[in-house]
């Protein structure tokens, strides 16, 4: 398969099983998202007053208001149409963009979060490229959140929350698409997932992260620095800051 053909085959699966279901599940999603977590949290709260944050793939906007509005500059952006309705009736600065093209912002993002969405990406060339564009949105000094969904939801003798009933002993496999077909509440047998969403009508496309692969997509990237790998919740995360511009 070649390199174009690939390049479309992501696009399409992402189109369909997550641009479109975000989409179509907006309302219901908002609903279940409100808390924030608390890693992501003390983040945004560590930041100094007057700071500019710039959340990627800011959904309904529950990071958007951690700190008082007078306290930060924030602006969301999102490729849901939906979730970004849901942040302008609540009166947040979001905008439509694409964390694989941040080319209309400027450097100058004191701050990034990045909460739960590069797993949605399907090849680990879109993820790396999604990193470098963070990056080259922030200034220098500038630090950037990023969490995705980890493969090791049972770790240091901890199991997450997500974890609610055994694992099913044979996963079903998608038929239009070859992938497994995930029972929501079990451990991950594979890491490319289809995932159902509350009705099970709605399935979302996941590349859930094997403890290490995070950071290895950043060990190439000349223009920031690991700050910090953590793992919550069943969730790997790390925190990089930008060092210097490169042409």
């Amino acid at each position: 398969m070649t390199e174009s053909t690939l390049d479309v085959s992501s696009l399409r699966l992402e189109r369909e099983f997550v641009h479109d279901v975000y989409d179509n599940i907006a309302d219901h999603f908002s609903r279940t998202r409100y808390k924030p977590w608390p890693r992501v949290e003390r983040f945004v709260d560590s930041l100094s007053i007057g700071s500019l944050l710039l959340d990627v793939g800011c959904g309904n906007g529950k990071y958007m208001t951690i700190r008082k509005t007078n306290e930060l500059a924030v602006i969301g952006c999102d490729r849901s149409q939906s979730l970004l309705q849901i942040c302008r009736q609540k009166q947040l600065e979001s905008v439509v963009s694409d964390c694989l093209n941040l080319s209309s912002f400027r450097p100058q993002f004191d701050a990034i979060l990045c909460v739960a969405v590069l797993h949605h990406l399907s090849t680990e060339e879109r993820r790396r490229k999604a990193i470098q564009q963070i990056i080259d949105c922030l200034s220098i000094g500038g630090k950037a959140l990023i969490t995705v969904w980890a493969f090791e939801q049972n770790k240091n003798g901890s199991q997450s929350h997500y974890i609610r009933k055994e694992s099913q002993k044979e996963p079903q496999i998608h038929s239009k698409t070859g992938l497994c077909l995930h029972v929501g509440g079990t451990a991950f047998t594979d890491q490319e997932v289809l995932v159902p969403f509350a009705n099970k009508t709605h399935l979302r496309y996941y590349h859930v992260f094997r403890e290490g692969e995070l950071e290895g997509l950043v060990s190439g990237i000349k223009s920031a620095e690991l700050e910090e790998v953590f793992y919550e919740s069943g969730n790997h995360g790390i925190v990089l800051t930008k060092t210097r511009f490169i042409q």
